[in-house]
Order: structure tokens, then sequence, then C-alpha cells
């Protein structure tokens, strides 16, 4: 054998070497694609699973807050439906008939369905019992009127608060009293 068929023969090997090396990368190349191919379908499912699961969340999150409303008032209303029962259960109320400044007016009104023969109304503490000036009271308190007084806000010295006792004795002489902070 010559040169030139040593040369046919090495050049036959580095052929079929490089063949089969070409060979193994398109086998390679085939199972990475397909292996993307698979990874790519995956996320695609877990992509649409974390959207239902979103959306999911999303719904209840809605339905909680929803619920939540639906809660806060139910609650408000409970409050102002027991405000109203507790205001239909006090014997007295004080209304205030003008803006708290300068001399405010007030009122008692007599809500415990029977006629008041005794009235006063003081301040608790009696250093403040200047601020208070009260109508006197002419004759019977009947269910539905009204004892009306004055709290002086116009002095600088005058208190911002006005913690007052009511008492009074009612025709069958039971006697009563209660206490009020004007505000």
């Amino acid at each position: 054998m010559d040169a030139s068929n040593w040369i046919n023969l090495g050049l036959l090997v580095v052929a079929i070497v490089a063949a089969l090396f070409a060979a193994f990368q398109v086998v390679e190349a085939r199972k990475a694609r397909s292996d993307a191919v698979d990874a790519k379908e995956a996320a695609a499912k877990y992509e649409e699973a974390a959207l239902a699961a979103s959306e999911k969340a999303a719904n209840s999150a809605q339905d909680s807050a929803e619920s939540q409303r639906r809660i806060a008032k139910a609650t408000e209303q409970q409050a102002e439906y027991a405000e109203v029962a507790a205001d239909a259960q006090k014997p007295w109320s004080f209304e205030a008939l003008t803006a708290p400044k300068g001399e405010q007016r007030w009122q008692i009104v007599n809500r415990t369905n029977k006629m008041i023969v005794g009235a006063s109304l003081s301040a608790m503490d009696p250093e403040n019992s200047q601020w208070l000036r009260v109508e006197h009271l002419s004759g019977p308190l009947l269910a539905g009127q009204a004892i009306h007084f004055t709290f002086e806000r116009d002095n600088p010295e005058s208190p911002a608060e006005l913690a007052v006792r009511f008492e009074w004795t009612s025709e069958d002489m039971v006697n009563g009293a209660t206490t009020y902070t004007l505000r």
C-alpha cells in the first residue's frame, strides 16, 4: 500500500468518526428538543393551573370582602337598633337645643309616662354650678313635657363639659335621679 492509500484510509476513518459524532449530536439535539417541548407543555399546564388558582383566590377575596361589608352593615344596624331601644327605655332625654357655644340651651324631656311633681338640676361639681341656669319649674311636669336650662359657655373660664345630676319626684312620691354630661 502506498502513501495515498494510507492517507485515504486515514481520511475515511476521520470521516467515519466525524459521521458518528454528527449522528450522536443529532440524537442529543432531538432529545434536548423533546425535553424542551415537554417542559414547555408542563409550563403551560402550570401557568393554566396558576391562573385558575389566582382567579379562584380573587373570587374568594371578593366574596370575603362582600361578606365583611354585609357583616359591617348588619353590625351598624344592630347598633342603631340597640341605641333606639336604649333611648326608648331612658326615662329622661337630655337634648341640646342650640350649638355648643355661648349660652347653650338644653331641655330634659319627661319620658317616664308619669306626672312629675318635683324636680331639680344641679352640677355634680359644686364649683361649676355657676355655669348652669335652670328655669323654674312651675306646676307638675306631664309625660312628654320638658324642663329647660342653659349651660353658659361664653366665659373663657367655663368648662368644656359639665356633669349634671337630675332628681325628680313622681306623683306617687317615688324619687329618682340620673346623671348626664353636657358636651
